[in-house]
């Protein structure tokens, strides 16, 4: 693919998850948006699949996950690396495979350098709810202070939603919040 206009990756992974009880936290990878498109200041999708699909956020009853959105300047010669290949094509719904990726890693791999744009949002879920994602109708509905999904039972509390809203909004995913950063 031969760009005429910067083209941009998105990537939002949980950066909280604890996996025992007194274990270091770990990350777990939600969603890789590669080719995205600007032109004009405004992101647009390409027809080019998500290298990882979409998994919205549902941390455990009674717990509260930190997520990031990072938002990357694809170089010219983009290439997803043979062995990320591999362990994109198996990604499931499960949170199993999903679990421990590593940013560094992947930039490094990648050549991304630093992100253009970033920001973070927390979720939290109530003790008494339970969780039941169906990451195959992933089409959820933000507001500002509440986060459900059509395909989900998670009563969420959504602390700061920021470029998360805005680049989902900008590739049609879900109304603009009118928030973000970039620097």
């Amino acid at each position: 693919m031969s760009p005429k206009a910067p083209m941009h990756m998105a990537l939002m992974m949980d950066i909280s998850v604890v996996l025992k009880p007194g274990a270091s936290p770990t990350t777990l990878i939600h969603w890789i948006r590669p080719y995205l498109l600007s032109e004009n200041g405004s992101l647009k999708s390409t027809n080019i699949a998500a290298l990882v699909p979409y998994m919205p956020p549902g941390p455990p009853p009674g717990q509260t996950h930190n997520y990031v959105v990072l938002l990357f300047e694809q170089p010219l010669n983009f290439k997803v690396p043979d062995s990320y290949k591999t362990s994109f094509a198996n990604i499931t719904t499960s949170i199993n495979n999903r679990i421990g990726f590593n940013l560094t890693d992947f930039t490094e791999a990648t050549e991304l350098k630093k992100p253009v744009a970033a920001n973070w949002f927390r979720v939290s879920t109530p003790a008494q709810s339970s969780i039941a994602v169906n990451p195959a109708t992933p089409s959820p509905t933000f507001s500002q202070g509440t986060s459900t999904s059509n395909a989900s039972q998670v009563s969420a509390v959504v602390h700061r939603m920021g470029l998360v809203v805005w680049v989902l909004a900008t590739i049609g995913l879900c109304d603009y919040g009118g928030m973000f950063w970039s620097g």
